[in-house]
């Protein structure tokens, strides 16, 4: 059964970085699937969940172009609710982060070994 984490993020550097740091955490345990917009994200799960991937975590930035991190997140656990949301922020609002801890799993600003998303 292949596993993916999905990381949406519109700064390429900073998805890369996300990508590099949850490899070095988790290893080959997961594969790292890359998006750089909401609607890229609800394509990518859509795909995924086609081919009968499992994608346990989605990890997601807050602030984006055309639908913010919280939204995106919000529509993800509706279409996917056993799906554990991740907001990761250095920006959070405080009306955001109410909005988002509905449907969020976690809200991190860092990850750092041994931090457990699964």
């Amino acid at each position: 059964m292949n596993i993916t984490i999905l990381c949406i993020d519109d700064e390429r550097l900073i998805l890369l970085s996300l990508r590099d740091q949850l490899t070095r955490i988790f290893g080959s345990d997961y594969t790292i699937a890359l998006a750089e917009s909401g609607e890229e994200a609800l394509a990518v799960l859509s795909d995924l969940e086609e081919s009968q991937v499992t994608v346990p975590v989605v990890i997601c930035d807050q602030v984006m172009p055309k639908l913010s991190g919280d939204r995106l997140l919000s529509q993800i656990h509706a279409l996917y609710p056993q799906t554990r949301t991740v907001l990761l922020t250095g920006l959070a609002q405080l009306d955001h982060v109410v909005y988002a801890s509905t449907t969020l799993t976690y809200i991190v600003t860092s990850l750092s070994p041994g931090t457990r998303l699964i």
